[in-house]
Protein backbone atom coordinates (compact mmCIF):
# COMPACT_ATOMS: atom_id res chain seq x y z
CA UNK A 1 0.00 0.00 0.00
CA UNK A 2 1.29 3.47 -0.92
CA UNK A 3 2.06 5.59 2.11
CA UNK A 4 0.72 9.15 2.20
CA UNK A 5 2.08 11.83 4.50
CA UNK A 6 1.35 15.50 5.07
CA UNK A 7 4.04 17.87 6.23
CA UNK A 8 3.37 20.63 8.74
CA UNK A 9 6.09 23.28 9.08
CA UNK A 10 5.94 25.68 12.01
CA UNK A 11 8.38 28.58 12.08
CA UNK A 12 7.99 30.34 15.45
CA UNK A 13 9.82 32.93 17.48
CA UNK A 14 11.81 30.38 19.48
CA UNK A 15 12.16 27.43 17.09
CA UNK A 16 11.47 25.86 13.73
CA UNK A 17 9.79 22.47 13.61
CA UNK A 18 8.57 20.05 10.97
CA UNK A 19 6.12 17.25 11.71
CA UNK A 20 4.91 14.54 9.34
CA UNK A 21 1.39 13.19 9.76
CA UNK A 22 -0.13 10.13 8.15
CA UNK A 23 -3.62 10.03 6.64
CA UNK A 24 -5.16 9.46 10.08
CA UNK A 25 -3.42 12.52 11.54
CA UNK A 26 -0.90 10.49 13.54
CA UNK A 27 2.67 11.77 13.91
CA UNK A 28 5.18 9.66 12.02
CA UNK A 29 8.28 11.90 12.13
CA UNK A 30 9.30 15.19 13.67
CA UNK A 31 12.27 17.52 14.06
CA UNK A 32 12.87 20.80 15.85
CA UNK A 33 15.70 23.36 15.89
CA UNK A 34 15.92 26.36 18.23
CA UNK A 35 16.48 29.84 16.77
CA UNK A 36 17.92 32.85 18.55
CA UNK A 37 16.41 36.27 19.21
CA UNK A 38 18.13 39.52 20.19
CA UNK A 39 16.21 42.07 22.23
CA UNK A 40 17.39 45.51 23.31
CA UNK A 41 14.70 48.00 24.28
CA UNK A 42 12.42 48.57 21.29
CA UNK A 43 14.76 46.59 19.03
CA UNK A 44 13.95 42.90 18.62
CA UNK A 45 15.63 40.99 15.79
CA UNK A 46 16.30 37.54 14.40
CA UNK A 47 18.57 36.24 11.66
CA UNK A 48 16.86 35.42 8.39
CA UNK A 49 19.65 33.04 7.38
CA UNK A 50 19.51 31.24 10.73
CA UNK A 51 15.77 30.70 10.25
CA UNK A 52 16.27 29.45 6.68
CA UNK A 53 19.00 27.03 7.81
CA UNK A 54 16.81 25.73 10.64
CA UNK A 55 13.95 25.03 8.24
CA UNK A 56 16.19 23.20 5.78
CA UNK A 57 17.48 21.10 8.68
CA UNK A 58 14.07 20.07 10.01
CA UNK A 59 12.60 19.37 6.56
CA UNK A 60 15.61 17.22 5.61
CA UNK A 61 15.38 15.40 8.94
CA UNK A 62 11.76 14.30 8.58
CA UNK A 63 12.38 13.20 4.99
CA UNK A 64 15.27 11.04 6.19
CA UNK A 65 13.21 9.61 9.06
CA UNK A 66 10.68 8.07 6.66
CA UNK A 67 13.43 6.83 4.38
CA UNK A 68 12.29 8.82 1.37
CA UNK A 69 14.38 10.35 -1.40
CA UNK A 70 15.33 13.96 -0.61
CA UNK A 71 15.38 14.68 -4.35
CA UNK A 72 11.72 13.75 -4.75
CA UNK A 73 9.56 12.66 -1.84
CA UNK A 74 6.86 10.51 -3.36
CA UNK A 75 5.32 9.76 0.04
CA UNK A 76 4.70 13.38 1.10
CA UNK A 77 1.59 14.46 -0.77
CA UNK A 78 1.36 18.06 0.41
CA UNK A 79 2.84 20.53 2.89
CA UNK A 80 1.70 23.55 4.85
CA UNK A 81 3.81 26.40 6.24
CA UNK A 82 2.86 28.43 9.32
CA UNK A 83 4.97 31.40 10.36
CA UNK A 84 5.19 33.93 13.17
CA UNK A 85 2.99 36.83 12.20
CA UNK A 86 3.83 40.55 11.96
CA UNK A 87 7.60 39.96 11.58
CA UNK A 88 9.14 41.50 8.44
CA UNK A 89 12.40 41.33 6.53
CA UNK A 90 14.04 42.76 3.39
CA UNK A 91 16.07 40.68 0.95
CA UNK A 92 17.82 40.76 -2.43
CA UNK A 93 15.66 39.83 -5.41
CA UNK A 94 18.58 38.25 -7.20
CA UNK A 95 20.23 36.20 -4.48
CA UNK A 96 17.58 35.83 -1.77
CA UNK A 97 20.12 37.06 0.80
CA UNK A 98 18.75 39.18 3.64
CA UNK A 99 19.30 42.92 3.38
CA UNK A 100 18.16 43.39 6.97
CA UNK A 101 17.61 41.37 10.10
CA UNK A 102 14.14 39.97 10.62
CA UNK A 103 12.30 42.61 12.62
CA UNK A 104 10.39 40.48 15.10
CA UNK A 105 6.71 41.01 15.77
CA UNK A 106 7.67 42.50 19.14
CA UNK A 107 10.06 45.06 17.60
CA UNK A 108 8.68 48.56 18.32
CA UNK A 109 11.04 50.90 16.45
CA UNK A 110 8.10 52.18 14.42
CA UNK A 111 6.38 53.68 17.48
CA UNK A 112 7.26 57.29 16.68
CA UNK A 113 5.66 57.04 13.24
CA UNK A 114 2.65 55.19 14.61
CA UNK A 115 2.08 57.97 17.14
CA UNK A 116 2.26 60.54 14.34
CA UNK A 117 -0.76 59.01 12.55
CA UNK A 118 -2.80 58.29 15.68
CA UNK A 119 -5.73 60.32 14.33
CA UNK A 120 -6.12 57.70 11.59
CA UNK A 121 -6.58 54.79 14.00
CA UNK A 122 -10.33 54.42 13.42
CA UNK A 123 -9.78 54.24 9.66
CA UNK A 124 -7.04 51.65 10.07
CA UNK A 125 -9.12 49.52 12.43
CA UNK A 126 -12.14 49.67 10.10
CA UNK A 127 -10.05 48.47 7.14
CA UNK A 128 -7.87 45.87 8.88
CA UNK A 129 -9.61 44.82 12.10
CA UNK A 130 -6.42 45.78 13.98
CA UNK A 131 -5.63 48.57 16.43
CA UNK A 132 -2.83 50.94 15.45
CA UNK A 133 0.39 49.71 17.08
CA UNK A 134 4.03 49.28 16.12
CA UNK A 135 3.73 45.51 16.60
CA UNK A 136 2.27 45.04 13.14
CA UNK A 137 4.36 44.91 10.00
CA UNK A 138 3.52 48.18 8.23
CA UNK A 139 5.54 50.43 10.54
CA UNK A 140 8.43 47.94 10.40
CA UNK A 141 8.46 47.95 6.59
CA UNK A 142 8.39 51.75 6.59
CA UNK A 143 11.22 51.87 9.14
CA UNK A 144 13.42 49.67 6.95
CA UNK A 145 12.64 51.72 3.83
CA UNK A 146 13.85 54.96 5.43
CA UNK A 147 16.45 53.76 7.97
CA UNK A 148 18.37 50.90 6.31
CA UNK A 149 21.09 51.92 3.83
CA UNK A 150 21.17 48.44 2.32
CA UNK A 151 17.40 48.50 1.76
CA UNK A 152 17.46 51.99 0.26
CA UNK A 153 20.29 51.05 -2.11
CA UNK A 154 18.54 47.86 -3.22
CA UNK A 155 15.37 49.84 -3.86
CA UNK A 156 17.24 52.31 -6.06
CA UNK A 157 18.75 49.39 -7.99
CA UNK A 158 15.34 47.70 -8.35
CA UNK A 159 16.43 44.54 -6.55
CA UNK A 160 14.49 44.99 -3.32
CA UNK A 161 12.07 42.44 -1.92
CA UNK A 162 10.39 43.25 1.39
CA UNK A 163 7.48 41.86 3.35
CA UNK A 164 6.30 39.38 5.98
CA UNK A 165 8.57 36.53 7.03
CA UNK A 166 6.33 34.12 5.11
CA UNK A 167 7.26 35.85 1.82
CA UNK A 168 10.98 35.59 2.53
CA UNK A 169 10.65 31.86 3.29
CA UNK A 170 8.59 31.16 0.18
CA UNK A 171 11.10 33.03 -1.96
CA UNK A 172 14.05 31.04 -0.63
CA UNK A 173 12.56 27.60 0.02
CA UNK A 174 10.46 27.13 -3.11
CA UNK A 175 11.52 26.49 -6.67
CA UNK A 176 11.42 29.51 -9.02
CA UNK A 177 11.57 31.92 -6.03
CA UNK A 178 7.96 33.17 -6.06
CA UNK A 179 7.17 36.56 -4.51
CA UNK A 180 3.97 35.71 -2.62
CA UNK A 181 2.21 36.05 0.72
CA UNK A 182 -0.98 34.58 2.14
CA UNK A 183 -4.06 36.52 3.27
CA UNK A 184 -3.46 35.93 7.00
CA UNK A 185 0.14 37.15 7.07
CA UNK A 186 -0.64 40.05 4.71
CA UNK A 187 -3.34 41.20 7.12
CA UNK A 188 -0.78 41.52 9.93
CA UNK A 189 1.11 44.21 7.99
CA UNK A 190 -1.82 46.59 8.70
CA UNK A 191 -1.74 47.43 4.98
CA UNK A 192 -4.25 44.80 3.85
CA UNK A 193 -8.01 45.30 3.54
CA UNK A 194 -9.88 42.64 5.48
CA UNK A 195 -13.08 43.22 3.50
CA UNK A 196 -11.70 43.21 -0.06
CA UNK A 197 -8.74 40.88 0.64
CA UNK A 198 -6.20 43.02 -1.19
CA UNK A 199 -3.58 45.65 -0.43
CA UNK A 200 -5.36 48.86 0.58
CA UNK A 201 -4.28 51.83 -1.52
CA UNK A 202 -5.21 54.43 1.12
CA UNK A 203 -3.31 52.63 3.88
CA UNK A 204 -0.28 52.15 1.63
CA UNK A 205 -0.31 55.89 0.96
CA UNK A 206 -0.64 56.62 4.69
CA UNK A 207 2.45 54.48 5.44
CA UNK A 208 4.30 55.76 2.32
CA UNK A 209 4.79 52.22 0.99
CA UNK A 210 4.26 51.70 -2.77
CA UNK A 211 2.30 48.58 -3.65
CA UNK A 212 4.78 47.47 -6.32
CA UNK A 213 7.30 46.72 -3.56
CA UNK A 214 4.98 44.20 -1.87
CA UNK A 215 4.36 40.54 -2.73
CA UNK A 216 1.36 39.14 -4.59
CA UNK A 217 -1.35 37.98 -2.19
CA UNK A 218 -3.04 34.57 -2.33
CA UNK A 219 -5.57 32.70 -0.15
CA UNK A 220 -4.19 30.64 2.71
CA UNK A 221 -5.17 27.52 0.76
CA UNK A 222 -3.65 27.81 -2.73
CA UNK A 223 -0.93 26.44 -4.98
CA UNK A 224 2.25 28.15 -3.80
CA UNK A 225 4.70 25.94 -5.71
CA UNK A 226 7.11 23.17 -4.74
CA UNK A 227 9.90 22.99 -2.20
CA UNK A 228 13.45 22.72 -3.47
CA UNK A 229 13.90 19.99 -0.87
CA UNK A 230 11.89 16.94 -1.85
CA UNK A 231 9.86 18.62 -4.61
CA UNK A 232 6.93 18.68 -2.14
CA UNK A 233 3.88 20.77 -3.14
CA UNK A 234 3.07 23.60 -0.74
CA UNK A 235 -0.66 24.28 -0.74
CA UNK A 236 -1.31 25.97 2.61
CA UNK A 237 0.34 29.02 4.17
CA UNK A 238 -0.98 30.74 7.30
CA UNK A 239 0.00 32.46 10.52
CA UNK A 240 1.10 30.32 13.46
CA UNK A 241 -1.80 31.17 15.76
CA UNK A 242 -4.47 30.82 13.08
CA UNK A 243 -3.06 27.45 12.05
CA UNK A 244 -3.23 26.30 15.66
CA UNK A 245 -6.88 27.31 15.80
CA UNK A 246 -7.62 25.17 12.73
CA UNK A 247 -6.25 22.12 14.49
CA UNK A 248 -7.76 22.69 17.91
CA UNK A 249 -11.33 23.63 17.16
CA UNK A 250 -12.32 21.86 13.96
CA UNK A 251 -16.08 21.30 14.11
CA UNK A 252 -16.39 22.58 17.72
CA UNK A 253 -18.90 25.36 18.47
CA UNK A 254 -18.93 27.89 21.34
CA UNK A 255 -15.29 27.20 22.04
CA UNK A 256 -12.09 29.23 21.97
CA UNK A 257 -8.41 28.37 21.75
CA UNK A 258 -5.85 29.57 24.28
CA UNK A 259 -2.38 29.09 22.79
CA UNK A 260 0.39 30.02 25.22
CA UNK A 261 4.06 30.29 24.24
CA UNK A 262 6.24 33.43 24.05
CA UNK A 263 2.95 35.30 23.97
CA UNK A 264 -0.56 34.10 24.68
CA UNK A 265 -3.35 34.24 22.14
CA UNK A 266 -7.05 33.71 22.70
CA UNK A 267 -8.91 32.97 19.47
CA UNK A 268 -12.53 32.22 18.69
CA UNK A 269 -13.76 31.36 15.18
CA UNK A 270 -16.76 33.31 13.90
CA UNK A 271 -17.29 31.44 10.61
CA UNK A 272 -18.27 33.63 7.67
CA UNK A 273 -19.35 36.44 10.02
CA UNK A 274 -16.92 39.33 10.44
CA UNK A 275 -17.42 40.70 13.98
CA UNK A 276 -16.16 44.05 15.25
CA UNK A 277 -14.81 44.81 18.72
CA UNK A 278 -13.36 47.97 20.25
CA UNK A 279 -10.86 46.00 22.34
CA UNK A 280 -10.22 42.70 20.52
CA UNK A 281 -8.83 41.95 17.08
CA UNK A 282 -10.88 40.86 14.12
CA UNK A 283 -8.89 38.49 11.95
CA UNK A 284 -8.88 35.96 9.16
CA UNK A 285 -8.80 32.27 10.06
CA UNK A 286 -8.35 30.80 6.60
CA UNK A 287 -9.36 31.42 3.01
CA UNK A 288 -9.66 29.75 -0.36
CA UNK A 289 -10.87 30.81 -3.78
CA UNK A 290 -14.42 29.95 -2.66
CA UNK A 291 -14.80 31.30 0.89
CA UNK A 292 -13.26 33.11 3.85
CA UNK A 293 -13.55 32.36 7.57
CA UNK A 294 -12.98 34.93 10.31
CA UNK A 295 -12.13 35.04 14.03
CA UNK A 296 -11.95 37.18 17.14
CA UNK A 297 -8.56 37.35 18.83
CA UNK A 298 -7.09 38.52 22.10
CA UNK A 299 -3.35 39.06 22.51
CA UNK A 300 -1.11 38.82 25.60
CA UNK A 301 2.46 39.95 24.92
CA UNK A 302 4.01 38.81 28.21
CA UNK A 303 3.76 35.01 28.53
CA UNK A 304 7.02 33.10 28.04
CA UNK A 305 8.70 36.46 27.45
CA UNK A 306 7.66 37.48 30.98
CA UNK A 307 9.74 34.62 32.39
CA UNK A 308 12.65 35.76 30.24
CA UNK A 309 12.26 39.21 31.82
CA UNK A 310 12.30 37.62 35.29
CA UNK A 311 15.50 35.72 34.49
CA UNK A 312 17.15 39.00 33.50
CA UNK A 313 16.11 40.57 36.80
CA UNK A 314 17.20 37.63 38.96
CA UNK A 315 19.45 35.29 36.98
CA UNK A 316 19.41 32.09 38.98
CA UNK A 317 20.10 29.55 36.26
CA UNK A 318 16.88 27.73 37.04
CA UNK A 319 14.31 26.47 34.56
CA UNK A 320 10.63 27.24 34.92
CA UNK A 321 8.54 24.59 36.67
CA UNK A 322 5.01 25.92 36.35
CA UNK A 323 3.37 23.20 38.45
CA UNK A 324 5.76 23.79 41.33
CA UNK A 325 5.52 27.57 40.99
CA UNK A 326 1.74 27.53 41.18
CA UNK A 327 1.47 25.17 44.15
CA UNK A 328 2.12 27.85 46.75
CA UNK A 329 -0.73 30.23 47.68
CA UNK A 330 0.02 33.92 47.30
CA UNK A 331 -0.56 36.65 49.84
CA UNK A 332 0.63 40.23 49.60
CA UNK A 333 2.24 40.53 46.16
CA UNK A 334 0.92 40.77 42.59
CA UNK A 335 3.03 40.90 39.44
CA UNK A 336 2.14 43.79 37.14
CA UNK A 337 2.79 42.18 33.77
CA UNK A 338 3.42 44.85 31.17
CA UNK A 339 6.14 42.92 29.34
CA UNK A 340 6.17 44.11 25.74
CA UNK A 341 3.29 46.48 26.51
CA UNK A 342 -0.26 45.48 27.32
CA UNK A 343 -2.07 43.93 24.39
CA UNK A 344 -5.83 43.43 24.27
CA UNK A 345 -8.15 44.46 25.75
CA UNK A 346 -6.09 47.30 27.28
CA UNK A 347 -3.71 48.45 24.51
CA UNK A 348 -1.32 50.58 26.53
CA UNK A 349 2.22 50.68 27.85
CA UNK A 350 2.80 49.70 31.47
CA UNK A 351 5.82 49.48 33.74
CA UNK A 352 6.34 45.91 34.91
CA UNK A 353 7.15 44.93 38.46
CA UNK A 354 5.96 43.40 41.70
CA UNK A 355 3.32 45.32 43.64
CA UNK A 356 2.85 45.11 47.38
CA UNK A 357 -0.86 45.17 48.16
CA UNK A 358 -0.38 46.18 51.79
CA UNK A 359 2.18 48.91 51.13
CA UNK A 360 0.52 50.04 47.89
CA UNK A 361 3.82 50.43 46.05
CA UNK A 362 6.18 48.66 43.68
CA UNK A 363 8.91 46.60 45.35
CA UNK A 364 12.34 47.72 44.18
CA UNK A 365 14.36 44.92 45.79
CA UNK A 366 13.04 41.60 44.49
CA UNK A 367 15.12 39.74 47.09
CA UNK A 368 12.72 40.99 49.78
CA UNK A 369 9.65 39.34 48.22
CA UNK A 370 8.52 36.29 50.18
CA UNK A 371 6.13 34.98 47.51
CA UNK A 372 7.28 32.66 44.74
CA UNK A 373 8.26 35.00 41.90
CA UNK A 374 7.76 32.44 39.15
CA UNK A 375 4.32 31.65 40.48
CA UNK A 376 3.38 35.33 40.52
CA UNK A 377 4.47 35.72 36.89
CA UNK A 378 2.47 32.63 35.88
CA UNK A 379 -0.55 33.99 37.75
CA UNK A 380 -0.29 37.32 35.87
CA UNK A 381 -0.44 35.47 32.55
CA UNK A 382 -3.64 33.76 33.69
CA UNK A 383 -5.07 37.17 34.63
CA UNK A 384 -4.30 38.69 31.24
CA UNK A 385 -5.83 35.68 29.47
CA UNK A 386 -8.94 36.02 31.62
CA UNK A 387 -9.26 39.71 30.75
CA UNK A 388 -9.53 38.72 27.08
CA UNK A 389 -12.05 35.97 27.85
CA UNK A 390 -14.13 38.57 29.70
CA UNK A 391 -13.97 40.86 26.64
CA UNK A 392 -15.29 38.07 24.42
CA UNK A 393 -18.11 37.32 26.83
CA UNK A 394 -19.04 41.02 26.95
CA UNK A 395 -19.62 40.85 23.18
CA UNK A 396 -22.28 38.25 23.80
CA UNK A 397 -20.10 35.37 22.62
CA UNK A 398 -20.82 32.04 24.29
CA UNK A 399 -17.91 30.03 25.61
CA UNK A 400 -18.65 26.54 26.84
CA UNK A 401 -15.13 25.19 26.52
CA UNK A 402 -11.55 26.41 26.20
CA UNK A 403 -8.94 24.35 24.38
CA UNK A 404 -5.38 25.03 25.53
CA UNK A 405 -2.22 24.40 23.50
CA UNK A 406 1.39 25.58 23.46
CA UNK A 407 4.22 25.00 25.89
CA UNK A 408 2.29 26.20 28.97
CA UNK A 409 -0.43 23.62 28.30
CA UNK A 410 1.91 20.90 29.57
CA UNK A 411 1.39 22.23 33.11
CA UNK A 412 -1.57 20.65 34.91
CA UNK A 413 -1.45 23.47 37.47
CA UNK A 414 -1.69 26.18 34.83
CA UNK A 415 -4.62 24.43 33.12
CA UNK A 416 -6.49 23.87 36.38
CA UNK A 417 -6.11 27.47 37.53
CA UNK A 418 -7.33 28.74 34.17
CA UNK A 419 -10.42 26.57 34.63
CA UNK A 420 -10.89 27.85 38.19
CA UNK A 421 -10.48 31.50 37.18
CA UNK A 422 -12.65 31.38 34.06
CA UNK A 423 -15.30 28.98 35.36
CA UNK A 424 -15.04 27.19 31.99
CA UNK A 425 -13.94 23.62 31.30
CA UNK A 426 -10.40 23.43 29.91
CA UNK A 427 -9.57 20.77 27.32
CA UNK A 428 -5.96 19.85 26.56
CA UNK A 429 -5.39 17.80 23.38
CA UNK A 430 -2.88 14.99 23.49
CA UNK A 431 -0.80 16.94 20.95
CA UNK A 432 -0.46 20.39 22.51
CA UNK A 433 1.81 21.80 19.78
CA UNK A 434 -1.12 22.53 17.50
CA UNK A 435 0.41 24.82 14.86
CA UNK A 436 2.14 22.14 12.77
CA UNK A 437 -0.89 19.88 13.07
CA UNK A 438 -3.23 22.65 11.99
CA UNK A 439 -1.27 23.70 8.91
CA UNK A 440 -0.75 20.08 7.88
CA UNK A 441 -4.49 19.43 8.15
CA UNK A 442 -5.13 22.50 5.99
CA UNK A 443 -2.74 21.06 3.41
CA UNK A 444 -4.51 17.70 3.60
CA UNK A 445 -7.81 19.36 2.70
CA UNK A 446 -11.04 20.24 4.47
CA UNK A 447 -12.22 16.61 4.43
CA UNK A 448 -9.09 15.48 6.23
CA UNK A 449 -9.38 17.42 9.49
CA UNK A 450 -7.85 15.32 12.23
CA UNK A 451 -9.82 15.66 15.41
CA UNK A 452 -8.20 13.84 18.31
CA UNK A 453 -10.42 12.08 20.82
CA UNK A 454 -7.61 11.95 23.37
CA UNK A 455 -7.91 14.92 25.71
CA UNK A 456 -7.25 15.84 29.30
CA UNK A 457 -10.09 17.80 30.92
CA UNK A 458 -9.88 20.28 33.77
CA UNK A 459 -13.18 21.14 35.44
CA UNK A 460 -13.61 24.43 37.30
CA UNK A 461 -13.25 24.42 41.08
CA UNK A 462 -14.41 27.49 42.94
CA UNK A 463 -11.42 29.56 44.09
CA UNK A 464 -12.60 32.83 45.64
CA UNK A 465 -9.08 33.90 46.62
CA UNK A 466 -7.84 33.60 43.03
CA UNK A 467 -10.81 35.60 41.72
CA UNK A 468 -10.26 38.32 44.35
CA UNK A 469 -6.62 38.62 43.31
CA UNK A 470 -7.71 38.86 39.68
CA UNK A 471 -9.98 41.81 40.44
CA UNK A 472 -7.18 43.47 42.42
CA UNK A 473 -4.86 42.96 39.44
CA UNK A 474 -7.37 44.73 37.17
CA UNK A 475 -7.45 47.77 39.43
CA UNK A 476 -3.65 48.06 39.20
CA UNK A 477 -3.44 48.17 35.42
Amino acid sequence: MTRSFYLGIDQGTQSSRAILFNQQGEITASAQVAVSLERDGNRCEQSGNEILDSLSTVISSVIEQIGDDPAGCSGIKAAGLATQRSSVIAWDAGTGEPLSPLLSWSDRRGEEFVDSIREQESLIRSRTGLPLTAYYGGSKIRWLLIQSNAVMQARQQQRLRIGPLASFLLFNLLRDSPYLVDHANALRTQLFNLHHLQWDAELLDLFSIPQYLLPEVRPTHADYGRFKLGNIPLIAVNGDQTAALSAALSGVENCALVNVGSGAFILQPTGSRLLRSDNLLTGLLRSSSENTEYLLEGTVNGAGSAFQWLEQQMPAGEGVDLDHALEKPFSDTIFINGIGGLGSPFWKSLNSGFWSISRECMIANLQTIDDNLQGLVAESILFLIQANIDAMLELGRELHQLTITGGFARSDGFCQRLADLSGIEIVRPQVVEATARGIASEAAGATSQWVSCNHDRFHPIQDKALIRRYHTFLTLI
